[in-house]
């Protein structure tokens, strides 16, 4: 197995870049590693609704699209991954097909309200009521494969979501890794405080909250999202802005606690989350397992850029030094 190993690290030998020390890797101008970004388009998940998942709702009982990705041998492990706000998981298909590839699983589900699920578009009063659907999910997948490691994923606000389950079950899981997540606000207290109280007030109404561009500089993905009618465009509202805000109060207090296994991914260009809540999660982290990588031009959609080959491949690495 350690030979095998061996063999799998130096055919995907990446580790020209600049280390600025043994947490943060900067990565600049285009030194990384390229694809075709049709591949990460046209890609699927091997089995869409691979079982029956609902929301534990009395009075507001909902069908959740869920999605499996399944390695030809037995896994070795569980990879559940959870999706950006607006999104949903046909955009981490590609990440899911080339984890399978190292004998992984790979299992995730659009929240309510978003891709292919059941309920108002992008309407939610409460991240816990998302989180609590995650931690459901996780469980329905434990309950097909027992007894295997898992490892979660996550973007953006499900970022915010991998990492507050991960906080909250210490040494439940193998490792986490993370995409741009969602962990502090980039609002001023003025603002922040507004949007709480417009989401108080008039949930129903909404916003524009961002322009795609500045979520990715690929015009190849922007062209795409255009076209998706799963992706959420548009205004978003303000009781999904509250929760999101609210669900991001606090937790840099609680970076001192975290001592997962986790690996960190993030741009330069960074425009949608607080990038330097990104920083702190890994500088006061106790964690001995840890790690961010920082590309110079890299985009909000991690995997929606071209440097998500690069990323792809070294969560694959990471998962199996982990595993391994």
């Amino acid at each position: 197995m350690e030979e095998k190993f061996d063999n799998f690290e130096l055919q995907n030998k990446n580790d020209h870049f600049n280390d600025s020390g043994p947490d943060v890797v900067y990565i600049d101008g285009n030194d990384f590693i390229k694809g075709n970004m049709e591949d990460i388009w046209e890609s699927h998940y091997d089995n869409e609704n691979p079982f029956d998942f609902f929301t534990n709702d009395p009075d507001n009982k909902l069908r959740l699209a869920t999605y499996s990705a399944l390695p030809n041998n037995p896994p070795k492990a569980i990879a559940i991954y959870f999706h950006g706000m607006g999104g949903y998981m046909k955009i981490s298909s590609f990440l899911a097909q080339k984890i399978k590839e190292i004998d992984v699983a790979v299992y995730g589900y659009d929240y309510r309200g978003h891709g292919k699920s059941e309920g108002k578009r992008c309407y939610f009063g409460d991240l816990e009521i998302l989180i609590k659907d995650s931690i459901a999910f996780i469980e329905k997948v434990k309950e097909i494969h027992p007894d295997i490691p898992i490892f979660l994923g996550g973007a953006s606000m499900g970022g915010n979501i991998a990492y507050k389950i991960s906080l909250r079950n210490p040494g439940k899981f193998k490792g986490v890794f993370l995409f741009a997540p969602a962990l502090k606000s980039v609002q001023n207290c003025c603002t922040y405080y507004s949007a709480v109280c417009l989401g108080s007030l008039f949930p129903c109404c909404g916003i524009s909250t961002s322009d795609p561009k500045s979520g990715t500089k690929s015009a190849y993905s922007l062209e795409k999202i255009e076209n998706d009618p799963y992706i959420k465009k548009g205004s978003t509202s303000f009781s999904s802005i509250k929760a999101i805000l609210v669900g991001m109060k606090g937790v840099e207090s609680t970076f001192p606690e975290y001592r997962e296994n986790f690996i960190v991914f993030m741009g330069g260009n960074e425009r949608v989350v607080n990038s330097e809540a990104i920083f702190d999660l890994v500088k006061n982290s106790p964690s001995k397992n840890k790690k961010l990588y920082h590309y110079k031009r890299m985009f909000h959609n991690v995997l929606m850029e071209e440097e998500s080959f690069d990323v792809i491949e070294k969560i694959q690495i990471w998962i199996r030094k982990s595993l391994f």
